[in-house]
């Protein structure tokens, strides 16, 4: 059973006799969030990012916040601000990938997770994304432009994967 209740009382109980640390803070929110109760949930995440504006786990715990409550303008704006700490951060793109479908952006949706594929070394799946990207009706010439540069990057770099393999052959 989930007691969420006894979860937070142990959790305030950390706070008042430990050392402020992002794990204490992260883990309060995340029981607000299981709570179902997105006012202290977000509360809770904000005062977590003042203390510690560039610990990881706070911003994929936020991120996925907005996400969960349909704030995917706002998860847009903390990746965006956050982003530059952990630029090949995987997660942070799907997560950037997850905004843009609930914004019903297609390029930008396909674009990020061709990002996330690339960090996670799955060269074939971010060409696929990206080539569904270039697909997409809804981007205009600066984005698409964009998506076409790094695709033809992507594809010389699976080339030379290829290139590479049949050497060793």
């Amino acid at each position: 059973k989930n007691d969420t209740t006894g979860a937070l009382k142990q959790v305030e109980w950390l706070k008042s006799h430990a050392d402020k640390h992002p794990l204490i803070e992260n883990l309060s929110a995340k029981i607000e969030v299981a709570r179902n109760n997105p006012q202290a949930a977000a509360a809770q995440y904000a005062k977590a990012l003042r203390l510690f504006p560039d610990y990881r786990a706070i911003i994929h715990g936020y991120a996925e916040y907005y996400l969960a409550t349909n704030q995917p303008d706002k998860a847009l704006k903390l990746i965006a601000e956050k982003q530059p700490l952990y630029p090949e951060d995987p997660y942070l793109y799907e997560m950037m990938a997850k905004a843009y479908a609930a914004k019903g952006k297609d390029l930008l949706r396909f674009q990020a997770q061709g990002e996330a594929y690339y960090r996670k070394y799955n060269l074939n799946g971010a060409v696929e994304q990206l080539d569904l990207a270039i697909k997409a009706k809804d981007g205009n010439f600066y984005e698409q432009s964009i998506v076409e540069a790094r695709l033809k990057e992507l594809r010389r770099l699976q080339e030379n994967e290829k290139l590479a393999i049949e050497r060793l052959s």
